[in-house]
């Protein structure tokens, strides 16, 4: 959906899988406050059981795209990769989820298997 950030991040070889797995395996709950994880859980465990898991990923996506212009200012693997593993927690949890639903209707609109 961002080919920019997506060209930037893979040139750095930043790949999903080195901030993606704690995020997903872990549920959020160490890169938000107790009531902010709360609440994405809620979000997430709403949905349809075979919706929930484009949900999470739609919930990572839209968390990469809130801090992209910070990741496009790094050269750094380093900078880049630690701005991901350490996730700011300086914004409104219901911003997040509602980016995580537009990229969903996005996904289902271009037909894009997640």
């Amino acid at each position: 959906l961002d080919r920019e950030l997506e060209k930037h991040l893979t040139a750095q070889e930043v790949t999903p899988a080195l901030y993606g797995l704690r995020w997903i395996t872990l549920l959020f709950s160490q890169e938000f406050r107790l009531p902010d994880v709360l609440r994405l859980w809620d979000s997430i465990f709403a949905q349809e059981d075979e919706n929930r898991i484009p949900f999470v990923l739609h919930l990572c996506c839209a968390m990469v795209i809130r801090i992209r212009d910070e990741l496009l200012l790094q050269d750094d693997f380093a900078e880049n990769l630690q701005r991901l593993q350490q996730y700011p927690r300086d914004f409104d949890i219901e911003d997040l989820i509602y980016e995580a639903k537009r990229l969903e209707g996005l996904s289902g609109a271009m037909q894009i298997e997640v």
